[in-house]
């Protein structure tokens, strides 16, 4: 028998849930939230060149990278190209309220 999983995708917060003798049962992380963020994030060893393409001349653009140890790197697209104005460390945290599951 095949199992079935009903997704509410949310731009904020997502709900999953799975269907047990007939009965839709919300299925929850393990803290005990039913409510988990719509955001998922994985991020390339590199920025991708398609993501830099579509920055015009003189914006801004925060974009993580790395898979084991990510950084953020802030780049500016100038008229000659890309630069890379920062390089700051970063550490994704799962978003609950519960304090049990914040990092140490």
């Amino acid at each position: 028998m095949s199992k079935v999983v009903g997704i509410d995708l949310g731009t904020t917060n997502s709900l999953v849930a799975d269907v047990r003798d007939g009965v839709p049962v919300v299925i929850r992380d393990k803290s005990g939230d039913a409510l988990v963020p719509s955001v998922v994030t994985a991020a390339p060893d590199e920025v991708p060149a398609m993501l830099v393409q579509q920055l015009k001349v003189g914006g801004l653009m925060a974009v993580p990278v790395g898979t084991v140890m990510q950084e953020l790197r802030i780049l500016r697209r100038t008229e000659t190209g890309t630069e890379t104005l920062d390089t700051l460390p970063v550490r994704f945290v799962p978003m609950t309220n519960k304090p049990k599951d914040a990092p140490d």
